[in-house]
């Protein structure tokens, strides 16, 4: 975790290291013009849940997910062109404090939506792993979801938690619903629909 942003959701990328960076800066300079959270979300919380931009938005709320994130993976690549500009020639939109690069990484690239009234979380599990979120806050809940990869008879992911909470993970082969408990859980998302889910040793 980038050591500047302790309260900030790390994402878990490594195949786009370009979209990490940039939304490292992204939250820096959100962090200068911060305002104040709700009773429900705390300050990083309160960020995530900013509208994505129109287009995105619209495909998402259409239910057309696989098209908003085609979106969003052309909307950050052209600030990370942006950004790599030289610091004078950089435009408002990809340095200024919109929280596209936030939200689109975290809300679309990534598909997670935390709900930090009903502390539940949703996945839309897409990202080739591995892939993920760690220190998601949902108000004092904190919530770390990682894909590690296939391992044969399924996808292995890794879950922490503060409290114990709602997970619901959508994958293109299952949707996996479960009361996650707290602590550290190993999860196996099988192909034919049975998921082991057992405590971590």
């Amino acid at each position: 975790m980038n050591e500047a942003l302790p309260f900030v959701p790390e994402p878990v990328l490594p195949a786009h290291p370009d979209w990490v960076e940039l939304y490292w800066h992204a939250w820096k300079l959100m962090l200068k013009n911060i305002r104040p959270g709700t009773a429900a979300n705390d300050f990083a919380s309160a960020y995530l849940d900013a509208p994505r931009d129109i287009t995105t938005q619209n495909l998402w709320r259409g239910g057309e997910a696989d098209a908003a994130r085609e979106a969003a993976a052309r909307h950050l690549d052209n600030l990370t062109a942006a950004y790599r500009q030289p610091e004078m020639a950089r435009p408002d939109s990809a340095g200024g404090i919109e929280p596209s690069p936030i939200t689109l990484l975290i809300g679309v690239i990534l598909g997670i939506e935390g709900d930090a009234p009903r502390q539940s979380v949703r996945w839309y599990l897409r990202e080739s792993p591995p892939c993920g979120l760690r220190g998601l806050r949902l108000g004092q809940n904190t919530v770390s979801l990682v894909a590690q990869g296939d391992i044969g008879g399924g996808l292995a992911v890794e879950v922490e938690a503060t409290f114990p909470f709602l997970l619901e993970i959508e994958t293109e082969f299952t949707t996996f619903v479960e009361n996650m408990p707290a602590g550290s859980t190993h999860l196996l998302l099988t192909h034919l629909d049975r998921t082991d889910v057992r405590p971590a040793e």
